[in-house]
């Protein structure tokens, strides 16, 4: 008997986005070809018949339908394991966005850096920017708390907007 498929029961506009995250990646999965049928010619039967002409498959007895069928296997579950990681990295954001009511380019973060004479970029899932965060707070206070106006001028004066030094920056 077929499986029902059943629509979650979404309570508010963050579980629609984390909802939508999670349809969206594991959507992909559903067009997912594997490299090895990809570069031949999308068809099993292909893949085992160069596997068999092929002679370090041939030799080791690899070229049989049950070690098509496991190789191909493995990539799938790694490629559904990617995809979870996407759709933890983008609910990460999401959430990030979500709660402190930031829009979604306030939270990207990342550093151009030199790595064996080679410039690469790093990112990371959601950034919080601390610094603005605590000036929209004070912005926020009673104009009559004097305590509170000395720590707004002195956060305001920062030139630094950002806790981590930008790698132009260094």
């Amino acid at each position: 008997m077929a499986r029902k498929s059943q629509s979650p029961d979404i309570h508010s506009p963050l579980e629609q986005t984390l909802f939508d995250i999670t349809i969206r990646h594991l959507g992909k999965l559903d067009s997912y070809i594997p490299g090895p049928v990809k570069k031949a010619g999308k068809a099993k039967e292909e893949l085992l018949q160069r596997y068999r002409q092929d002679p370090v498959f041939s030799i080791f007895g690899l070229d049989s339908a049950e070690y098509i069928a496991a190789a191909l296997s493995g990539g799938t579950i790694t490629s559904i394991h990617r995809k979870l990681g996407d759709i933890y990295e983008n609910s990460v954001a999401a959430i990030f966005s979500h709660s402190l009511g930031l829009a979604a380019e306030d939270i990207r973060y990342s550093a151009t850096i030199v790595v064996d004479d080679e410039a690469e970029t790093r990112s990371i899932d959601a950034y919080l920017p601390f610094l603005r965060q605590a000036k929209k707070a004070l912005d926020n206070l009673p104009s009559d708390s004097s305590v509170m106006h000395e720590k707004r001028d002195r956060i305001s004066s920062s030139s630094t907007l950002s806790p981590i030094p930008r790698a132009s920056e260094r």
